[in-house]
């Protein structure tokens, strides 16, 4: 068969683990929001959404303190792009 090229048909965006807040970046400002959602300042991301993707770093499908651990982790150099320990 002839092949078809449709540009952009299928958008595939990478998700940004800890990227809380969806701004594009990981920074300080995910590790807070994280924890706001945490004590219930700020509403939880749904499970199944991309944004609970990005929230749930250490994947254990609860957005909790852990997670705002690990992006507070990544931020000061502790933990690589995936989450696991640096060095």
């Amino acid at each position: 068969g002839k092949m078809v090229s449709k540009p952009n048909y299928i958008k595939v965006t990478p998700v940004l683990f800890g990227d809380a807040d969806g701004d594009g970046v990981v920074n300080q400002a995910d590790t807070l929001l994280v924890l706001k959602q945490v004590v219930g300042l700020e509403n939880k991301h749904n499970v199944g959404t991309e944004e609970f993707q990005r929230t749930d770093v250490n994947r254990n499908r609860v957005i909790e303190v852990g997670d705002a651990l690990f992006i507070a982790q990544y931020n000061v150099g502790l933990r690589d792009v995936w989450f696991g320990l640096s060095g």
